[in-house]
């Protein structure tokens, strides 16, 4: 669908962007965070949720049969199994003589040491910044609709102007030509604004498998702040520590090896529904001698002193990291404070122009400029919120720094 879009021709691209619009009339309203909430339950959030969903709980049920000349059935056996973290149990029945043997062994870990835990991975983050770009760059694509709207009807104007004067002999061809060129240009860039809005809201509507098509909110108050330092978090600790952490686990690991390992063992007979036997028994294992135990030791050791200067270079990596994360915050932060001020003077502008146009004191065609300032004032206001908000993302870890560098379309 997104090649179709791509070629499709300019009068059929303007067709199809005036229906979605008169679509969107009656469309609901969604916000960035209902976004993020329906493009986990689309076709590639439940791939992601189901590609990252883990067990320690395993089971299996299998058919065993033979058939032979002498005898049909020789071999009629269903066999079953099940493991939960240590424990072990397996289950045959044997059809013929209807009997079930279920054994299960588990090891006791005395001596063992305890394997450290991963933070848990956002599987959704890179989802979140696709979202986030797409859900923007639509907002934008709306709000730029109506600047490049009047942009086109303010060329045309200037090109009629420069006509007129350009055939009682006042203009140049040059002149004439650089007319001609702002308004094709302005057309240009109106049409590629449908096409981009389209394409945007074609590309939502699959990450989110909306039943319609949606009507974007976005709340243009909420405040932003200059922030003064970013530290790390304890999750940005725990992903640091893990691989020192692990190898000192390998290396106890190794050395727990030394000691005796014991394994619980048990096994039940069922024979014509009554128990025919059973035992429970300890297994003992004992490693007398191990000729590579003394090159596993000192490889163990060599990882821990790897990984110590490795977690080293890894935070002051992620330490300058933040610090740019802060900075590009805090930049987007002044030029959404710089946004309001130029609004609000473009804003006194306007009013200023709109009098004196009231008193008939200035032309339309300089209201209309005048106004085309005003929008584009807005516009950039609303540019200046959403990459705040992208910023305030990526330091809160939602999306990935990357993300937020994608641009909108304007």
């Amino acid at each position: 669908m997104r090649k179709v879009i791509k070629v499709m021709s300019k009068k059929k691209s303007t067709l199809c962007f005036l229906l979605i619009l008169s679509i969107t009339l009656s469309a609901f309203s969604l916000t960035l965070e209902e976004a993020f909430a329906l493009a986990l339950e689309g076709p590639e959030g439940k791939l992601l949720k189901a590609s990252s969903a883990t067990s320690d709980f395993y089971y299996s049920l299998e058919v065993n049969s033979r058939y032979t000349t002498h005898q049909n059935l020789s071999i009629g056996e269903l066999k079953a199994a099940t493991r939960y973290q240590g424990l072990n149990v397996t289950s045959t029945y044997n059809i013929l003589t209807e009997r079930l043997d279920t054994r299960f062994s588990w090891p006791i870990s005395f001596f063992s040491p305890v394997a450290p835990k991963r933070a848990p991975a956002d599987v959704a983050i890179s989802l979140r910044g696709k979202i986030v770009n797409l859900f923007f760059a639509l907002l934008e694509n709306e709000s730029s609709l109506p600047i490049r709207e009047l942009s086109l009807e303010i060329a045309q104007t200037e090109y009629e102007n420069v006509k007129r004067e350009f055939e009682r002999g006042n203009k140049s061809v040059n002149d004439l030509t650089l007319a001609l060129s702002s308004k094709q240009k302005a057309r240009d860039q109106l049409e590629q604004v449908k096409s981009n809005y389209v394409e945007n809201l074609s590309d939502i509507y699959f990450y989110l498998s909306l039943p319609e098509i949606p009507k974007l909110t976005y709340d243009y108050s909420q405040p932003f702040a200059i922030i003064d330092t970013l530290p790390l978090t304890e999750e940005d600790s725990q992903n640091l520590d893990f691989p020192l952490l692990y190898a000192k686990y390998e290396l106890q690991q190794i050395k727990s090896q030394q000691y005796p390992q014991f394994t619980l063992e048990g096994v039940v007979t069922v024979d014509n529904l009554s128990v025919a036997s059973s035992y429970l028994g300890v297994n003992l294992r004992y490693l007398l001698v191990d000729s590579n135990r003394k090159s596993r030791l000192q490889i163990a050791y060599d990882k821990i002193e790897t990984e110590t200067i490795q977690r080293e270079i890894k935070e002051r990596e992620l330490l300058k990291q933040k610090k740019r994360w802060l900075s590009d915050y805090n930049n987007a932060v002044v030029a959404l404070d710089t946004a309001k001020v130029v609004l609000d003077e473009t804003t006194e502008l306007y009013n200023l122009v709109e009098r004196a146009f009231a008193d008939g004191l200035v032309h339309e065609f300089e209201l209309k400029k005048t106004k085309l300032a005003l929008q584009q004032a807005q516009h950039q206001l609303k540019v200046a919120h959403h990459k705040c908000t992208k910023m305030q993302l990526v330091i809160n870890g939602l999306i990935p720094y990357q993300q937020q560098l994608t641009p909108g379309i304007y």
